[in-house]
This record gives C-alpha cells, sequence and structure tokens, in this order.
C-alpha cells in the first residue's frame, strides 16, 4: 500500500513540476522583432528563464521526495541532517561553476557583451599570449569565441571573460 501511496504523490508533483516547467519556460517566450534577430539579443531572458524553469522542476520534485520518505520509516532530522551536509558538500566544490553562473548572468543581463563584439582576452594564468575573438554564443556557464585569424572556436568559462583584461577592440574585422 506504501508503494501505491509512493507513485501516486511522486506522479503527481512529477505532472506538477512538467506543468510549472512548461508555465515558466513559455514565460520566457517572447515575439521577435527584426532589431532583436539582427542582433540576437531576444536570446538573453529566455536563457535566464529556462534556467530558472529547470531549477523549479527539480525543486518540486524534491518536495515531493521529501514528503515520501517518512512514509518509510526515515526521520525527518536525518533528512535535515543529510540535506545540510549535502548542501554544504555542494556549496564548497560548486565555486567556481557559482561563480561562472554569476558572471554569465551579469554578462547576459547588463548587456555587457554582445554577439559578434570582438574581445581581446589577456589570459595570463593560462598563458602569457592575448587572444582575439568574436563572441559567437553567450550562455550561463561559458561564452564561445571564434578567433579571428583562423576561424576556430574556443569555450571560455563567464569568470574568465569577466574577470580577465577583457577590451573591446573595434577595429579588428571578423570575416
Amino acid at each position: 500500500m506504501i508503494v501505491v501511496k509512493t507513485i501516486i504523490i511522486l506522479g503527481i508533483f512529477f505532472v506538477m513540476a512538467s506543468i510549472s516547467k512548461k508555465i515558466i519556460t513559455k514565460m520566457g517566450d517572447k515575439p521577435i522583432n527584426e532589431t532583436e534577430k539582427k542582433y540576437k539579443t531576444y536570446d538573453r531572458i529566455d536563457i535566464i528563464y529556462y534556467q530558472i524553469a529547470y531549477i523549479c522542476f527539480y525543486f518540486i520534485l524534491f518536495i515531493g521526495l521529501m514528503i515520501v520518505l517518512p512514509m518509510y520509516g526515515i526521520q525527518k532530522e536525518t533528512i535535515y541532517g543529510l540535506l545540510i551536509s549535502v548542501s554544504i558538500a555542494i556549496g564548497f566544490s560548486a565555486q567556481r561553476p557559482l561563480s561562472n553562473i554569476w558572471c554569465g548572468l551579469i554578462m547576459i543581463l547588463c548587456q555587457v557583451y554582445q554577439v559578434n563584439d570582438v574581445v581581446t582576452l589577456n589570459i595570463q594564468s593560462i598563458s602569457n599570449k592575448e587572444f582575439t575573438g568574436r563572441i559567437v554564443a553567450i550562455n550561463l556557464f561559458y561564452t564561445r569565441l571564434a578567433d579571428v585569424k583562423d576561424g576556430k572556436e574556443i569555450m571560455v568559462s563567464n569568470s574568465i571573460v569577466y574577470s580577465s583584461a577583457v577590451s573591446y577592440n573595434e577595429s579588428v574585422i571578423y570575416r
């Protein structure tokens, strides 16, 4: 009987999570005009809504799991202790990815760089060289750049793009 209750409860929470994910994703959709198509500014808000939708999806599933576990005799205090321990471990191990996310959010929301901008990265920690490239895409975790010399694409983490000496270079034309 407990297994049937578990399946029903988790099924209900899965449906609720799926519906909330679709609603939040639809909230980010907006009509695209010609200027937004030309400068590709329409995808900035969509990225954020998409990420929020997935966070909400997994959070609702987590709440369903928190309701089901006590039905199997697991005490709430044990669940809370485990949750706190896992949260601390995740927090320490996710410092770099969280830094990338914050830098990505700043770059996306404040429109620090646009797609097709040409930038110069001075990355001393990787090499003593400068890298000049055209921005192909900006994501929450990384920025894709195409080298202006040979067109090869590289992915650079947003924290490096945001914190290293990046300058916009109008004189370089990418072909």
